[in-house]
C-alpha cells in the first residue's frame, strides 16, 4: 500500500496546506496490520483535522482522524458577576463600591452605572492562553435561562458519573421551564427542548434505581436515604410538566416511609458523599429536614404519608436548640416553615442570627468563606423567606447569590446549584420586577479599537448576549444607562505553568516509572478498530502499484473504501525501496509501558467527602483497562471514567491521618516526540476550592522526550518564532528605496524597537525566558521610553526556537506586551517573541557581512531615534 497525509494549516508536516506529503510504501501481510510514522509538530492550540490516505491495488481508502492540541499548564477560570441596575432596584446604600478586581458606581438620579473589571494575569500565565468573554442577559433569572435550555450540561462542568450527579440534567431546567412558563416567556421551541432534557434526565435517573423504589449514588452500592429523598423531590416537581411514572414516586416515597426511626427521624446506613449534610454528629437532625422537605415538596398519595411527616416535625421540633452550623440550621428552618410549624418563627430567629449582612451593598449570607456549603444554606434562607413573605430580606439574599454565580448561571457544585437555581427561579417568580430598557457601552483601556453596544428590552431581555474580548489585560469598562435589571458576566480565562503550591489542601505526590514488555512475534491484538486492513499484497504488486500510482488522482471522492472487519495479528513493514527492514532488537522490539503511581492526603482536620482525582496521562498513551477494573474493587474508590486526557477516579473519601496511594498502568498508543508533563488535580467534589494540582513528566533519561521530527519539520516547527533574518526582503530593494523601506517595516510592522543584551535565560515550562537589559529604546511601544530604557524587561520564547547569544547586543521589534502582576505582585508587562517580533543580532559595519546596508541600518535607527515615525 502506498500511503501520504494532508498538510494542515498550523501543523508542521514538511507539506503544504492542502497539499500530498510524500508516499510511504508499506507491505502488508495477510490478517495483519502495519504502522506507518508521519512527523508533526504543531503551531496552534485547537482542532486539526488529520486526512491520511491509502492506496492500494484492490481499492483504497481514506481516513480524516481529530487532533486536539491543547496548552501547557493549568487551566484557571475567574468569574465577576455584574447586576446591571442603574436605578438602583437592589436597593444599595453605599453607591460606590471597589474591590482589588472590582469597582461599581451608580447615579440613580441619572440613571447611570459605571463599573470597571480588572483582566490583568499572573506572571506565570502561558502565552496564548488568555481569553476573556462577556456575557450578559435582560432578565433577574440570568443566564441560567440560555443554558439550561440549551446546554444543560454545561451548568456543571464536572464528571457526572453518579446519581446525584446525574440529576444536574433534569433539575435546572425544570426550575427553568417552571420560571419561564409562570412569567409567559415559553415558546413552543423552547418547550420542546427543555422538556426533552427532563425527559433525558429521567430516563438515566432510572438505571440507579432499585427494586424497591430507591436510589443509590452508584448502581453496585446500596441504597441511599439521602439520595432517594432527592430524587423523590425532583421527580415529584417534574411530574407538573412531563410525564414521571407514578409508581416509580409513590415506590421511592414508600420506602422512605419504611425506613423511618421510630423517634420519627430519618438515618442514613449508606452515606452519599455529600458529608456537610449527613456525616458528623449532627447528620440525623438536618437529613431528616431533608427527607421532610421532600415528602411537602412530593404530592403523592401513599399510605401513611400525613402520620410520618407529623413524626418526623415533631422529631425536628425536639431538636431544634441542638443545630447550630448555618446549612443545618437553614434546612431545618425552612422545613418546619413548608411544615407550618408553630416553631418556624423560631427557627427563623435561629437562622438570621446566624447570618452576615452588609447594609452597604445590601447583601445577606450564611457563612464566611463562598463556599459551594455557603452557597447551598443561604439558598435554602431564601426559599424560607419566600414562605415567610419578606421580601425585603430576599431582595438582599438575593443582590448576594447572583454574585457567587459562573458563567452559565450554576454555582460551584451540584447541590448549590440545585437548590440555588430552585429559590432563585421562585424569587423571581414572586418578585415584581420594573420594565426594561437598558444600553451598555463597554470599552477597554488595552485595546482602544475595542468597543461593544449592548442594548436590552422586553422583547429581547430573555436573550444571552455574548461579547469577544480580544486583547486581554488591562481593564474592561461598563457604561450603563436607562432602568430595569440585567445581569452580565465576565469570565476570564488562562492556564499557569504551574499552581500555586502554598494553596494547595492535599499532599498529593506522582510516580511515573517505565516498564518494558517484550513483544510477541505473533501478538494477539483483540481489537484493532481504529486502523485499516487491507489484503495482502506481493512484492511483484507493490512494484506495480509504486509505478501505477506515480501521480495520485487529484479527485479522491470515487476511491473504493475496503471493509476494516479483518483482524491484525502480524506486521512487516517494508520501506520506500520495497526491501523489507530488519527486525530491530531488544530496546525497539518492545512496547513501552508506564507505571503511574499516585499518592494522596487531605490536609484538614477530618476527611473529606467523595473527591475526585483527575489523573491526566501523556499523549500517545492508554491507560490499562484491566488495571483500572482492579482498581474500582477497592475500597476507596467507587467508579472510573476515561476520556481522552486521562483517568477521572471518584473516591469514597481521602483520608487525613494517611496518604492513600493507587497505580495503574499506560501503554503507548502512538509515537509522541518530545512528551510534555502531564498533571493531576485532586479536589473535593461538593467543595471545589479544596483542590491540588501536580504536574509530573517523563525522568530525564527516557526515550518520551525525543525529539523525532526531521529536519524539514523542526525547520517548519520554528514557524512560531521570530524570523532569524529579518531584513531579507528590504534588502532586495533598490538603493535609493532601502531607507523608506526599512523605516515603514520598523514603523508600521512593529510596536517597539529596542536594542540591548540578553543576560539570562531559564526554561519555563515549554517557553524561555529571558531577561533583556533594553540599552537603547528607538521606538517605544505602550511603555515609555524613560520608564524601561536602562531598565530590564522579560521576554518569552517558545524553547523549540533556536537560542540567542548571551551578553552580545541585538535589536528587537516587537508587539506590545500584556498587562500582567509581576512575582512582586505588580502590575507590568510581559512581551512574547513569535512570528510577529523579529530580533536581529547587531554588529558593526566593519563586522557586517554586508557593510553597507549595516551603515544604512546604523543611519536609520539614528533618524527613528532623533525624529521617529513622522505620519
Amino acid at each position: 500500500a502506498q500511503i501520504y497525509m494532508y498538510g494542515e494549516k498550523g501543523l508542521c508536516t514538511g507539506t503544504i496546506e492542502g497539499e500530498r506529503s510524500e508516499r510511504k510504501t508499506v507491505l502488508i501481510e495477510k490478517q495483519s496490520a502495519a504502522t506507518v510514522t508521519f512527523h508533526a509538530v504543531p503551531l496552534e492550540i485547537r482542532t486539526f483535522n488529520l486526512k491520511v490516505v491509502a492506496l492500494t491495488n484492490e481499492g483504497s481508502d481514506i481516513v480524516v482522524k481529530p487532533l486536539k492540541v491543547i496548552a501547557e499548564g493549568q487551566p484557571v477560570e475567574i468569574n465577576q458577576a455584574v447586576l446591571l441596575d442603574p436605578t438602583n432596584h437592589q436597593r444599595r446604600v453605599q453607591r460606590d463600591v471597589s474591590t482589588p478586581k472590582f469597582s461599581d458606581t451608580i447615579d440613580e438620579s441619572h440613571k447611570r452605572q459605571f463599573s470597571a473589571i480588572t483582566l490583568t494575569v499572573p506572571h506565570n500565565v502561558v502565552p496564548g492562553t488568555e481569553s476573556c468573554e462577556i456575557t450578559a442577559v435582560g432578565d433577574q433569572f440570568g443566564a441560567t435561562v440560555e443554558t439550561a435550555i440549551n446546554e444543560p450540561d454545561q451548568l456543571l462542568k464536572k464528571p457526572r458519573g453518579c446519581g446525584e450527579q446525574n440529576m444536574m440534567y433534569l433539575a435546572p431546567t425544570l426550575y427553568t421551564m417552571k420560571y419561564l412558563k409562570v412569567k409567559g416567556k415559553i415558546t413552543p421551541e423552547i418547550e420542546d427542548k427543555g422538556f426533552s432534557f427532563i425527559r433525558h434526565g429521567y430516563g438515566n435517573q432510572l438505571s440507579f434505581k432499585k427494586e424497591d423504589g430507591s436510589y443509590a449514588a452508584f448502581t453496585d452500592r446500596d441504597p441511599s436515604t439521602w439520595l432517594t429523598a432527592f430524587v423523590v423531590k425532583i421527580f415529584c416537581q417534574a411530574s407538573e410538566f412531563v410525564h414521571i411514572d407514578e409508581h416509580v414516586m409513590r415506590s421511592g416515597v414508600k420506602w422512605l416511609l419504611d425506613h423511618q426511626q421510630d423517634d420519627g427521624s430519618f438515618v442514613e446506613d449508606n452515606p452519599v458523599f455529600h458529608a456537610e449534610l449527613v456525616g458528623g454528629v449532627q447528620g440525623r437532625i438536618p437529613l431528616t429536614a431533608f427527607v421532610l422537605i421532600s415528602l411537602e415538596e412530593c404530592k403523592c398519595d401513599v399510605e401513611n404519608l400525613q402520620l410520618s411527616k407529623q413524626r418526623a416535625l415533631a422529631y425536628l421540633e425536639v431538636h431544634l436548640g441542638d443545630v447550630n452550623e448555618s446549612l443545618a440550621v437553614a434546612i431545618m428552618a425552612y422545613a418546619l416553615s413548608l411544615s407550618d410549624s408553630r416553631l418556624k418563627e423560631e427557627a427563623n430567629n435561629r437562622l438570621m442570627f446566624l447570618s452576615k449582612y452588609d447594609k452597604d451593598v445590601n447583601t445577606m449570607h450564611w457563612g464566611v468563606d463562598n463556599t459551594a456549603e455557603d452557597i447551598e444554606a443561604t439558598s435554602y434562607a431564601l426559599l424560607n423567606q419566600l414562605l415567610l413573605n419578606d421580601m425585603e430580606k430576599c431582595n438582599s439574599i438575593v443582590n448576594w447569590l447572583n454574585n457567587q454565580r459562573l458563567q452559565s448561571g450554576s454555582f460551584k457544585s451540584t447541590q448549590d446549584t440545585v437548590i440555588g437555581l430552585q429559590a432563585l427561579s421562585e424569587y423571581a417568580i414572586r418578585a415584581q420586577m420594573p420594565a426594561i430598557n437598558l444600553v451598555t457601552n463597554i470599552t477597554s483601556n488595552n485595546d482602544m479599537t475595542f468597543t461593544k453596544t449592548l442594548k436590552f428590552d422586553e422583547k429581547n431581555s430573555h436573550i444571552l448576549q455574548n461579547v469577544k474580548v480580544k486583547k486581554v489585560g488591562g481593564m474592561i469598562f461598563l457604561s450603563t444607562a436607562g432602568h430595569g435589571v440585567g445581569s452580565l458576566s465576565v469570565k476570564l480565562r488562562y492556564n499557569v505553568f504551574r499552581p500555586a503550591e502554598e494553596l494547595c489542601k492535599f499532599n498529593v505526590t506522582v510516580n511515573v516509572t517505565e516498564v518494558k514488555e517484550e513483544r510477541k512475534d505473533v501478538p494477539h491484538i483483540v481489537n484493532f478498530k481504529r486502523m485499516d486492513y487491507f489484503d495482502k499484497i506481493l512484492p511483484q504488486d507493490l512494484m506495480r502499484l509504486s509505478r501505477k500510482f506515480e501521480e495520485p488522482p487529484e479527485d479522491y471522492s470515487f476511491l473504493n473504501i475496503i471493509p476494516r472487519n479483518r483482524v491484525a495479528q502480524n506486521a512487516t513493514v517494508v520501506a520506500q525501496r520495497s526491501k523489507r527492514t530488519k527486525r530491530q532488537d531488544g530496546k525497539e522490539n518492545s512496547k513501552l509501558i508506564l507505571k503511574i503511581t499516585i499518592c494522596a492526603r487531605y490536609l484538614g482536620n477530618k476527611a473529606t467527602g467523595m473527591s475526585i482525582v483527575d489523573a491526566g496521562i501523556f499523549s500517545g498513551f492508554i491507560a490499562d483497562q484491566e488495571d483500572l477494573k482492579k482498581l474500582k474493587r477497592d475500597r476507596i474508590i467507587e467508579r472510573y471514567e476515561t476520556s481522552s486526557k486521562g483517568v477521572i477516579f471518584y473516591l469514597e473519601k481521602i483520608p487525613t491521618e494517611e496518604e492513600y496511594c493507587f497505580h495503574f498502568h499506560v501503554h503507548k498508543d502512538y509515537e509522541v516526540g518530545n512528551t510534555q508533563r502531564s498533571l493531576v488535580k485532586v479536589y473535593d467534589y461538593y467543595n471545589p476550592d479544596e483542590t491540588c494540582t501536580v504536574f509530573y513528566s517523563p525522568t530525564k533519561n527516557s526515550a518520551l522526550l525525543r525529539k523525532i521530527c526531521d529536519g524539514g519539520v523542526c525547520q517548519c516547527a520554528e514557524g512560531g518564532c521570530p524570523p532569524r533574518k529579518p531584513f531579507e526582503i528590504v534588502k532586495t530593494f533598490d538603493n535609493d528605496e532601502k531607507e523608506k523601506g526599512l523605516i515603514n517595516y520598523f514603523c508600521n510592522k512593529f510596536d517597539y524597537v529596542w536594542k540591548g543584551q540578553f543576560k539570562r535565560e531559564k526554561n519555563e515550562g515549554g517557553f524561555l525566558k529571558l531577561s533583556f537589559v533594553v540599552d537603547e529604546v528607538i521606538k517605544h511601544g505602550i511603555e515609555s521610553k524613560e520608564l524601561i530604557e536602562g531598565d530590564t524587561r522579560y521576554l518569552l520564547l517558545r524553547d523549540n526556537c533556536s537560542p540567542y547569544l548571551l551578553e552580545k547586543t541585538y535589536l528587537i521589534m516587537g508587539k506590545d506586551g500584556n498587562k500582567q502582576i509581576n512575582e512582586e505582585e505588580q502590575i507590568g508587562y510581559r512581551y512574547l517573541l513569535d512570528q510577529t517580533s523579529a530580533v536581529y543580532l547587531w554588529v558593526s559595519p566593519k563586522e557586517a557581512g554586508r557593510k553597507g546596508f549595516q551603515r544604512l541600518l546604523n543611519h536609520v535607527i539614528t533618524r527613528l531615534k532623533s525624529d521617529g515615525c513622522l505620519e
